[in-house]
Formats: C-alpha cells, sequence, structure tokens
C-alpha cells in the first residue's frame, strides 16, 4: 500500500511542476499580450492617474483590496483566469512605467502560482477519482491539501511584507 501511496505522490509532484511552468507561462504570455496592445494616449493617462491613485491610498484600504485579489486567485479554474485579467492590465502600465511593470508581474507570479497550481491539481485530481470511481491513497488528500493551505499561508504572508515596504 505504502509504494502505490509513494508512487501516485512522484506522479502528483511531477505533474504539479509542468502544471506550474504552464501557469507562469501563461501569466507571463498575459503579461506580453497587455504590453504588445496599443492603446489610444488618453486611455494609458487614465490608466496612469489610476495607478498613482491606487500607489497613494492608505495601507489597510491597498490591503483590503490585495487580498480580495488574491483570495479570487485562489479559486481552483478561476484563479487562472483572474490573475491573466490582472496581468493583461500590468502588461498595459507597462507603456507607461516599464520597470514597475516588470515589478509587479514578478510579485503577482511568486505570490499566486504555486496556490493556484496547488489548487486546480486538486480539483482536478479529486473530480477525476470520482468520476472514474477511483480510489486515491489514504492520506494523499490531506498531503495535497495541506501542500495547498501551506502555499496560500506562505503568499498571505509574502502579500502582506510586501503591501507594508
Amino acid at each position: 500500500m505504502s509504494q502505490q501511496r509513494l508512487a501516485v505522490l512522484r506522479w502528483y509532484s511531477s505533474l504539479r511542476l509542468y502544471f506550474l511552468l504552464s501557469v507562469i507561462l501563461i501569466q507571463v504570455g498575459s503579461y506580453m499580450l497587455g504590453y504588445s496592445l496599443i492603446l489610444p494616449r488618453s486611455y494609458l493617462t487614465m490608466l496612469s492617474s489610476e495607478a498613482e491613485e491606487a500607489a497613494s491610498m492608505p495601507f489597510l484600504d491597498r490591503l483590503i483590496s490585495g487580498l480580495v485579489g488574491l483570495v479570487i486567485a485562489y479559486i481552483p479554474y478561476v484563479g487562472i483566469g483572474w490573475m491573466s485579467y490582472n496581468l493583461i492590465n500590468v502588461g498595459e502600465l507597462g507603456l507607461i512605467s516599464p520597470l514597475q511593470s516588470i515589478v509587479q508581474l514578478f510579485y503577482l507570479v511568486i505570490l499566486t502560482a504555486f496556490p493556484i497550481v496547488d489548487g486546480t491539481l486538486i480539483t482536478t485530481v479529486v473530480a477525476v477519482s470520482r468520476v472514474n470511481k477511483v480510489q486515491l491513497p489514504s492520506g494523499f488528500l490531506r498531503t495535497a491539501l495541506t501542500q495547498y493551505a501551506v502555499s496560500i499561508g506562505i503568499s498571505l504572508i509574502l502579500f502582506i511584507i510586501l503591501i507594508s515596504l
């Protein structure tokens, strides 16, 4: 029984790595799409003023709005689309301030990649096992949920540290 569990955990770990690489590529591609869009100057001016306004918000307001965005990103399947949409917006801001936009992209990818991957993989594995009526090894789901909870916890701690700087 332990050999079966070990084999499933190895399979899950390799699948997690491939899925992580694909999510990072999707996020970087979303940023590049936003950066490559040709936007009118008036829209870029509006984006610039909104970015400056958001940067001057009080700490508590930035924390709450950031947490709302992160919680949406942690929802399996929805998180990939939500973060891609946000990274398209960050790419649009890259036309105004490229260096700041790259730093924001780096922060968003670090904060959300692992929770998005873990949540989506857990949901997929559970759904496939339920549809095919396959019994998962004992303790597998607990291990996967623990990884998901730890990645969310680390992501939230990093977010609070970054927002307080």
